[in-house]
């Protein structure tokens, strides 16, 4: 097989790009405990979108403009409601369900009615909470940072796909950027 320039780079890029959006596993707590993060300041939305099975999702919602950093963030609005978004099984991130999801991320209003949520859902309706923060754009035109930690239940299986995006509910216009997801595990049983 021969490899050429081009090949070689689009190799060398695509694994540089899986390897900035998702962790190692995170050091433990001293209960045994520990995390698995994935991150992503929506730069380079061209290179996110090549790489095969990609976790990050709805790449239309990627507008350049004055981002919270870097120069790309998700534009969230009447037509597109729902941000840019991690999606996966549970397998694929660890071979175990999480018993906590920690999400945050940087939100912009750009009128006084836009509205925010942070949403983690398992597909099936087997779990969806949404963390309301529509009192932080009362006043627009600046950067909040919105941060929650969802305790998962129990039911939930390896095989199950959990999503984690912002949403608007078709209200205002919102920029969202510097999207930040852990994966809390518990301790190995012995």
């Amino acid at each position: 097989m021969k490899i050429t320039t081009l090949n070689g780079f689009a190799l060398i890029a695509s694994m540089l790009i899986i390897a900035s959006c998702n962790s190692p596993k995170q050091p433990g707590t001293s209960d045994g405990s520990y995390s698995k993060i994935f991150f992503t300041g929506m730069d380079n939305p061209d290179s996110l979108a090549k790489v095969s099975n990609s976790n990050w999702k709805n790449m239309s919602t990627l507008v350049e403009t004055s981002a919270h950093s870097g120069k790309y963030c998700s534009k969230i609005d009447s037509v597109n409601q729902f941000s840019f978004l991690f999606e996966s099984a549970f397998s694929l991130i660890e071979h175990k369900v999480p018993k906590q999801v920690k999400v945050s991320a940087y939100c912009y209003g750009l009128q006084p009615e836009s509205k925010a949520r942070l949403v983690v859902s398992v597909k099936g309706d087997k779990y969806y909470k949404a963390y309301v923060a529509d009192s932080l754009f009362v006043t627009p035109g600046e950067w909040h940072k919105i941060e929650s930690t969802y305790n998962l239940p129990d039911k939930l299986d390896i095989y199950d796909v959990v999503k984690v995006y912002a949403m608007n509910n078709k209200t205002g216009e919102l920029l969202v950027d510097d999207l930040r997801i852990e994966f809390i595990y518990p301790p190995a049983e012995k």
